[in-house]
């Protein structure tokens, strides 16, 4: 039975998956020291009555994300650097610049009238016998 594990192997294992979560480790680090996926974790987790936790950026990370971000690195480069998925890279950034448009929301566009707000004098015109439109006044004011 040496390529199986035991019973008491398996329990010991998922205390020490508890031990390790108290401690504060990352579902994703748990299963990197433990070997099991972390789908297994989960599981281990709600069976013991505990509930799902993600875990979010800290202030430390997001100023990071911003740094990088003024350097001019990609959404994915910023990812692996901070060990978040990219979508969460995104939501940080836009977060970021909804709270900033809220400090400072861009000033409405003033009404600016339309250049003539008048029907244009269309005279009628003849040259040589031919009837033409005549609109000049319109353009000259």
């Amino acid at each position: 039975m040496e390529g199986q594990r035991t019973r008491q192997s398996i329990k010991d294992m998922h205390e020490k998956v508890l031990q390790l979560r108290t401690e504060g480790f990352s579902n994703k680090e748990i299963a990197d020291l433990t070997g099991y996926s972390k789908g297994t974790i989960s599981v281990i987790f709600k069976r013991a009555g505990l509930e799902h936790r993600k875990r979010s950026l800290s202030d430390a990370e997001k100023e990071r994300v911003f740094e990088l971000r003024a350097e001019g690195k990609t959404i994915q480069k910023i990812a692996e650097e901070v060990g978040f998925s990219m979508s969460a890279v995104q939501r940080i950034i836009k977060a970021s610049k909804e709270a900033e448009e809220e400090r400072d929301p861009e000033p409405e566009p003033e009404y600016i009238p339309p250049v003539q707000e008048r029907k244009p004098e269309v005279k009628t015109v003849y040259i040589n016998g031919k009837r033409y439109r005549d609109v000049t006044a319109f353009f000259t004011g």
